[in-house]
């Protein structure tokens, strides 16, 4: 919904689904962040019928340097790259947004909403006043 923030992770970022997903998320007003590796995205043509890029197209860009092959691991002898590593580092960059998003809604005096585990102990009814916190997010459950 508007003043919504939308957080779309494709390494590439020329599909289909991706653009769509940006597309319509700024249709509805919300803001895109693209987590991308431009580089990767550059070397490609887009896969979809806009002919457009993520990073083209969101508010937002991180970069997360990934190379084309998606792997770091050459096998000279095969002549091929193996151990994908942008799984681990987009997980990283999206810990990391969490991480600063608390820290600036404390320092503004605003209770960050975190939800907790459902297997710590109280975290079932912790979770369930959430629910009457944030309704709309029922719909998506």
């Amino acid at each position: 919904e508007k003043g919504s923030t939308v957080i779309i992770v494709s390494n590439t970022g020329i599909a289909t689904l991706p653009i769509e997903v940006a597309i319509e998320a700024k249709k509805r007003g919300a803001t895109t962040i693209a987590l991308t590796s431009i580089r990767a995205s550059k070397s490609l043509e887009p896969r979809n019928p806009y002919s457009k890029r993520l990073f083209e197209i969101s508010d937002i860009v991180i970069d997360n340097g990934v190379p084309l092959e998606d792997a770091v691991v050459e096998i000279k002898e095969f002549g091929i790259k193996v151990a994908p590593i942008s799984t681990i580092l987009n997980t990283f960059i999206l810990n990391s947004l969490v991480l600063l998003t608390i820290k600036i809604l404390i320092t503004k005096g605003i209770e960050p909403p975190i939800w907790r585990s459902i297997n710590t102990p109280g975290g079932i009814e912790f979770n369930k006043k959430m629910f009457e916190k944030y309704p709309k997010l029922l719909k998506f459950l």
